[in-house]
C-alpha cells in the first residue's frame, strides 16, 4: 500500500477530477474511502494529507437555481403542507390525550368489575350455604 508522500499531487488531482466525473455520470455518490482505495492509500492517511481534496469529494454538488415563479410556487406549497402537518399533529395530540383518558377510565372500570365479581362470588357462596342447611320441621 502506498503512502500519500509517494503520490504526485497533480496526478491525484487529475484522478480525482476523473473520479468525480465518473460518479456524476453513474449517478453514484463519491466517497473518500473509494477514492483512497483507488489510489491504494489508507483512507485516514489520504484525509490527513489532502484535506482540500477531501472537501471536494464530500461537498454537495451545486444545485441549479430555480426561477422565482417556480420557487414561489414551491414555497407556497411547502407552507400549505406544513400547515396540514401541524393540524395533523394537533389532531394526533388530541387523540393521544383521549386514548390516555380512556385507558385510565378502562382501568377504573376493570377495578370496579373485579370488586363486583368478588362481592357477587362471596354472596353466591353465602346463598349456596343457606340452601344446603337442613330444615327443621
Amino acid at each position: 500500500m502506498a503512502t500519500p508522500k509517494d503520490l504526485n499531487r497533480a496526478d491525484v488531482e487529475r484522478l480525482l477530477a476523473a473520479y468525480l466525473e465518473e460518479a456524476e455520470a453513474d449517478g453514484g455518490e463519491p466517497t473518500v474511502a473509494e477514492f483512497a482505495r483507488r489510489l491504494d492509500v489508507k483512507r485516514p492517511a489520504f484525509i490527513y494529507a489532502f484535506p482540500d481534496l477531501v472537501a471536494r469529494i464530500v461537498s454537495p454538488p451545486s444545485r441549479p437555481t430555480l426561477e422565482p415563479s417556480v420557487r414561489e410556487a414551491l414555497e407556497t406549497k411547502l407552507q400549505r403542507e406544513r400547515g396540514r402537518r401541524r393540524a395533523a399533529e394537533r389532531g394526533l395530540e388530541l387523540y393521544a390525550a383521549q386514548i390516555r383518558r380512556l385507558t385510565l377510565t378502562n382501568a377504573e372500570l376493570e377495578r370496579q368489575r373485579a370488586a363486583l365479581e368478588a362481592d357477587l362470588a362471596s354472596r353466591e357462596g353465602i346463598a349456596d350455604l343457606r340452601s344446603r342447611r337442613p330444615r327443621n320441621p
